[in-house]
């Protein structure tokens, strides 16, 4: 099926294949399920099927060129093609992804799309629907501290700053939660996460 705003653009949902033409990580009818689920009305008032599909698009492309760098294991298709060099393989989506173990203890089989990730294109989906940003700047804010020492007449002032705790893209604090099973928390290389 066509969207509205892009005629020509078919909505093909990833399938776990790592499909050459795919768009989106859910189907209308999952978020539909969410979004019922969270009594999120913007979305489940809406009739429009095109819309919402260019909505789920939209929302697919954001995930993927915000968090995208960060998450764990490789492309599909990019270990297909390394182990296969004379066939050419090549996703359209940085899902699916080689086998992954998120949560310490969770094991994530190629072929599947996370369903943390079905639930954050989701929640940028309806972002999108209500004409949020889906494609903000960093958060470049630091934390600043000022310690000050003082023993007799000699004194030292020392000002450091660190990030502070926030949402990596703003208005984007939910999406960092349900995303966070899926990002490399460390630089640290692990055989579990390759």
């Amino acid at each position: 099926m066509t969207t509205a705003a892009y005629p020509g653009l078919t909505f093909v949902v990833e399938d776990g294949t790592g499909l050459v033409s795919a768009n989106s990580y859910t189907t209308t009818a999952l978020a539909d399920a969410y979004h019922t689920q969270f009594g999120n009305t913007d979305w489940t008032s809406l009739t429009d099927v095109s819309m919402k599909q260019e909505a789920l698009i939209q929302a697919t492309q954001s995930i993927d060129i915000m968090y995208g760098q960060e998450f764990y294991s490789i492309p599909r298709s990019q270990g297909m093609s390394q182990m296969y060099p004379n066939q050419a393989y090549l996703q359209a989506l940085l899902f699916p992804r080689f086998t992954m173990v998120i949560n310490q203890i969770q094991v994530l089989q190629t072929g599947w799309i996370p369903v943390q990730l079905q639930h954050a294109v989701d929640e940028v989906a309806l972002m999108w629907i209500n004409g949020i940003d889906i494609f903000p700047q960093p958060n470049l804010l630091k934390f600043t501290t000022n310690k000050q020492v003082k023993a007799g007449s000699v004194g030292m002032s020392t000002t450091y700053g660190r990030d502070i705790d926030a949402e990596r893209y703003p208005g984007f604090w939910k999406i960092d939660k349900l995303l966070y099973p899926l990002l490399k928390k460390t630089t640290n290389p692990s055989f579990l996460s390759l």
